[in-house]
C-alpha cells in the first residue's frame, strides 16, 4: 500500500508539474509582497487561485529499516517536502520578501510592546525579557460592548482555509455584512484572534503565517496571534516548518530560520478581552489561549468526581484538599488594571516555562462513563487534563463580583472533527464520531456556566480541511442586555473524503468578475466522479490522516 501512495503520488507530481509549468509560462509571477504596501486581499486571492490545495498532510518518508526509524520516527526533512514541491502552483513569496516580512513582524511587536502607552505589570524589559525560556507574557484589554471577535484555531498550514475564513468576512454569505474591506483593513469593531499553531504538518505553513502576518500589519491593534505549542521552543524544528522553509527557499532559509523563532518567542500566550456593559458597568472577559489553564493539583491522586460531589443530596459539598489547584500564573491583577484602564492593552509576565507552558499544552476533561477523574496526566508528555468543574472555580476565584467576571474559555489545540465543539458530560460511551468530552456546536450558544446544564463554557476551535474537510471560525458577540457574551459558530465543508466524490477548486470570482454578480465567494464544487471528469482532471491522493 505504500508503494502505491508514492507511485500514485510521483504520477500526480508529473502531471501537475507540466500544468504548473505550462501555467507559469503563460502568467508569470508578479509580485504582490510588498512590506510598505501590504494588500491581504490580494495574498488570499493568489493563494485559492494560483496553488493547488491538498487533501492530506505532507508525511514523513521513513524507510523501512529499524535505524532509520530510531532515527526519526516523526520527524520531518526538507525531502519530505520536496516531494509534492511541484504541486504547489504559483509561489507566493520569495526568499527575501519573506524575510523582510519577518523582520517587519518583529520589529511592530517589539516596538508594541516598548511603546509608552503599553502598561506592563510589573514594569520590566518586555522585548529582552520575552527571549528568556522562562518568562511567557499575557495580554488584557477591555473594549467596548460593540466588539465583534472572529476567532480562528489551529490551521496546521491550511493556507487555503485561513483565506477562505478572511474571504468570508469580504464577500460572505454567512454574516451578511462587510467586515474587511478591499484593501484588507478590518472595520473599527472587529477584532481577530488566532488561537496558535499555524504551520507545521501542512504543505502551506509559510504561506499561512505570510497571510496572517500580512492581516497583523495591516490591523496591528485589531489582530492578536497566540502562541500555540507548535511556535513553543522547537517543535517547528521537528514537525514541518523549518524543513517547509528549506525546501521552499534555496536563500536565506537559515536567515528565515532564525527570524520564525524570534517572532515566536514576541506572541502572548494569553489573552483576555473584556467587553463593558453600560448598564452596569462591569466587565465581562471571554479568556483565550492555545491550550489550557495551566493548573496543577498540589497533592496528585486519582481524584474522582464522587470526592467533589460525595452526597447527590448535599447542595454545597466541600471540595476536597487534594483538589485544591495551583496556578502557574495568578492573573487578577491584570484582569484588574484592564478593568481600571480601558482601551488600553495592558501585559503581565510571568515565570513560566515558556516552552512547556500548561497555556499552550494542557487541555480538559469532562464526565463520561470511561473517565470519572478531576485531574488527569494528558499523553502529549507533561501536559495536565482539567476538569471542567475545576476550571470554572478558578475562573471564580479570578473574578471579582464588583467589577469583572470570567465567562468562558476559546482555545485550539485539540484536532476535533467538525470545527467547532464544547466540552461536555457524556451519558454514553464515546463513538470514532462521537469524541469523548466534547461535542460539535452547530448553534448559537450564551457562554455561561450552570451547574444545572450539561456543558462546560470551553470551546474548541479547529480549521483543519486537510483532515476534517471543514473550514471553521466563530463569531463572539456581547449582549449588554442579558449580560453575555455569545458565540456564533461558521462552519463550511470543503470536501468529503469519500471514494465516489472528488475533491475540486469551483469557478472563483473576484469582485470585479462579471460573474459576481450572482456569486461572490463559494470556493468548492463537491461533484461526483464521473469518466469525462477523470480524463481531464488529474486525481488527487487519497486522505492521509
Amino acid at each position: 500500500m505504500k508503494l502505491f501512495n508514492t507511485t500514485m503520488r510521483l504520477v500526480i507530481i508529473f502531471y501537475m508539474g507540466c500544468y504548473t509549468g505550462i501555467l507559469a509560462m503563460q502568467s508569470p509571477c508578479h509580485k504582490i509582497i510588498n512590506s510598505s504596501n501590504i494588500n491581504v486581499l490580494d495574498i488570499a486571492h493568489h493563494i485559492l487561485q494560483k496553488m493547488y490545495e491538498f487533501n492530506y498532510f505532507c508525511t514523513p518518508q521513513v524507510e523501512d529499516s529499524p535505524k532509520q526509524k530510531a532515527c526519526r520516527p516523526h520527524f520531518y526533512i526538507k525531502s519530505d517536502y520536496d516531494l509534492d514541491n511541484l504541486l504547489l502552483g504559483e509561489p507566493l513569496i520569495t526568499s527575501y520578501e519573506c524575510a523582510n516580512l519577518l523582520e517587519d513582524a518583529i520589529n511592530l511587536y517589539e516596538k508594541t510592546l516598548n511603546a509608552k502607552t503599553s502598561v506592563w505589570l510589573p514594569t520590566l524589559d518586555c522585548t529582552k525579557e520575552q527571549q528568556s525560556k522562562n518568562i511567557i507574557y499575557a495580554q488584557a484589554k477591555v473594549l467596548p460592548s460593540s466588539t465583534r471577535i472572529i476567532v480562528m484555531g489551529d490551521y496546521h498550514g491550511c493556507a487555503h482555509s485561513l483565506a477562505r475564513n478572511i474571504m468570508y468576512l469580504k464577500y460572505n454569505d454567512l454574516l451578511n455584512q462587510e467586515l474587511i474591506n478591499e484593501k484588507g483593513i478590518l472595520d473599527p469593531s472587529v477584532q481577530i484572534v488566532i488561537l496558535g499553531d499555524l504551520a507545521d504538518r501542512g504543505h502551506y505553513g509559510v504561506e499561512t503565517w505570510v497571510l496572517a502576518l500580512a492581516l497583523k500589519l495591516c490591523n496591528p491593534h485589531q489582530v492578536t496571534i497566540l502562541q500555540g505549542n507548535h511556535e513553543g521552543g522547537e517543535l517547528h524544528n521537528f514537525y514541518g516548518l523549518t524543513a517547509e522553509v528549506e525546501s521552499k527557499f534555496e536563500t536565506l532559509s537559515a536567515k528565515i530560520n532564525t527570524l520564525f523563532p524570534k517572532l515566536f518567542n514576541l506572541l502572548p500566550q494569553v489573552l483576555f478581552i473584556g467587553a463593558q456593559n453600560d448598564r452596569t458597568n462591569k466587565v465581562s472577559y471571554l479568556y483565550f489561549c492555545h491550550g489550557g489553564m495551566a493548573l496543577q493539583p498540589q497533592n496528585y491522586r486519582a481524584l474522582t468526581i464522587d470526592d467533589l460531589f460525595p452526597d447527590e443530596d448535599d447542595d454545597n459539598p466541600p471540595i476536597p484538599e487534594d483538589a485544591v489547584v495551583s496556578a502557574t500564573a495568578n492573573f487578577q491583577h491584570l484582569l484588574s488594571t484592564a478593568v481600571n484602564i480601558p482601551y488600553k492593552n495592558i501585559y503581565a509576565n510571568y515565570q513560566v516555562n515558556a516552552a512547556r507552558s500548561g497555556f499552550i499544552w494542557d487541555g480538559f476533561i469532562a464526565k463520561s462513563p470511561l473517565e470519572n477523574q478531576l485531574f488527569r496526566p494528558g499523553t502529549r508528555g507533561g501536559d495536565w487534563l482539567i476538569h471542567g468543574s475545576i476550571v470554572m472555580d478558578y475562573l471564580q476565584m479570578l473574578s471579582n463580583k464588583n467589577s469583572h467576571t470570567i465567562a468562558g474559555i476559546i482555545r485550539g489545540h485539540d484536532h476535533l472533527d467538525y470545527g467547532i465543539n464544547i466540552l461536555t458530560n457524556f451519558a454514553k460511551p464515546p463513538t470514532k464520531n462521537d469524541p469523548l468530552y466534547w461535542e460539535p456546536l452547530k448553534n448559537p450558544k450564551k457562554i455561561f456556566y450552570n451547574e444545572n446544564i450539561n456543558a462546560f463554557p470551553i470551546f474548541t476551535i479547529t480549521s483543519i480541511p486537510e483532515v476534517f474537510g471543514k473550514d471553521a471560525f466563530a463569531l463572539l458577540t456581547f449582549d449588554e442586555h442579558d449580560d453575555a457574551w455569545i458565540i456564533t459558530p461558521y462552519i463550511k465543508n470543503t470536501y468529503y473524503p469519500d471514494a465516489q466524490m472528488r475533491w475540486l477548486n469551483k469557478a472563483y470570482f473576484q469582485q470585479n468578475d462579471q460573474e459576481a454578480q450572482e456569486v461572490l465567494f463559494k470556493p468548492y464544487d463537491i461533484r461526483p466522479i464521473n469518466q469525462d471528469e477523470e480524463e481531464s482532471c488529474p486525481e488527487n491522493p487519497s486522505l492521509q490522516a
